[in-house]
């Protein structure tokens, strides 16, 4: 090989390293777009949700079907309620089609009547609690609590207990039976207890009732 052969040859070599870096770099920042845009583009990872507050609003899917789920809307959020799912009430436990099969005239079948939109509205606010599995802009409900007020609560000593009319009073002075929480056991039919007795002025409704008969 003579002095301009070489020379040529070194020449090539020398001006055609820069296109092979920049091609290399190049073909760098096309794998880490890419990658990128994979990662992006992957399952979104769930957080979970907790909300109270009122039911403003509660939908059946197919009204025939014993295992439908729906929706419902809480705080402004609407929460899917997935089929299958079972609402827990302070002493019952309904699948979320049976809340509306089960409810009271003239909303059997068609509504609760436990939520604020629901016509004609029902007499009082109901409080639901969902907590469950928020997926991108969706909140999918786990577990569903309904009541009229899950939040109170309290405690103390029995104080005097009523056999005649199956009550008691708690909290207040022992062996008074005019002070205290007046309390009587949900139980019309006398199943663990007196039995809820007709409302007279002298035995008034104007008292807190544990649980519900089932």
């Amino acid at each position: 090989m003579n002095k301009k052969t070489s020379s040529a040859l070194y020449l090539g070599t020398r001006y055609r390293l820069p296109w092979a870096f920049g091609a290399l770099a190049l073909l760098t920042l096309v794998v880490l777009a890419w990658t990128s845009t994979a990662m992006a583009q992957g399952p979104v990872s769930p957080t979970q949700f907790d909300i109270t507050g009122f039911l403003q609003e509660a939908t059946l899917t197919t009204a025939g079907d014993a295992h439908s789920g729906g929706t419902l809307k809480v705080n402004g959020h609407l929460v899917i309620v997935p089929k299958e799912t079972i609402v827990i009430l302070p002493a019952n436990a309904l699948t979320w089609q049976e809340l509306f099969a089960q409810a009271p005239a003239p909303y059997t079948g068609v509504a609760t009547g436990m939520a604020r939109a629901d016509v004609p509205a029902p007499l009082t606010t109901y409080e639901v609690e969902a907590v469950g599995n928020r997926i991108a802009d969706t909140y999918i409900a786990g577990l569903i609590y309904i009541s009229q007020q899950g939040l109170n609560n309290g405690a103390g000593f029995i104080n005097f207990i009523d056999y005649s009319i199956g009550e008691m009073r708690v909290g207040g002075v022992i062996g008074d039976s005019t002070t205290g929480n007046r309390l009587r056991i949900n139980d019309p039919t006398g199943k663990f207890g007196r039995g809820r007795l007709p409302a007279t002025p002298t035995i008034p409704y104007a008292l807190r009732e544990i649980g519900q008969e089932t």
